[in-house]
């Protein structure tokens, strides 16, 4: 159900959101933020206390924490540093190392996906704060 279909919730909580919408991309960890969507079941196993599904970008409540904006700033550096990178290089050093598979060639993110080792791109990122 989406919003207009039933009650609105107020959650603090560990959530995973599931958003499409570029607005979404230069949120960093810890940030606060504000959003509509459905809300979904958590995954079996997973410690996260709902899943929420989102069309809209978030709405911004304050800024994230001195230290998690200067890992934001590392992240983006390295970022720059990739672009220039073959695409097979440059595409997959990010993964690896801060978890942005956006230039992943869909080729390799397959091949990871057929292995079962697409957590080295998400675990990966998930650790550098």
């Amino acid at each position: 159900m989406w919003p207009d279909d039933g009650p609105a919730l107020r959650l603090s909580v560990r959530a995973l959101v599931l958003g499409s919408d570029p607005g979404w991309r230069p949120l960093l960890p810890g940030q606060r933020a504000s959003a509509t969507g459905k809300l979904l079941e958590p995954r079996g196993g997973d410690l996260r206390a709902a899943v929420v599904s989102v069309r809209d970008p978030p709405r911004l409540d304050g800024r994230p924490s001195w230290a998690q904006r200067a890992a934001g700033s590392l992240r983006a550096g390295l970022q720059r540093a990739c672009v220039p990178l073959p695409d097979d290089v440059g595409g997959l050093l990010p993964g690896l190392v801060v978890g942005d598979t956006s230039r992943l060639d869909p080729a390799l993110e397959e091949d990871f996906r057929a292995t079962g080792m697409t957590h080295l791109n998400a675990v990966s990122g998930a650790n550098v704060v």
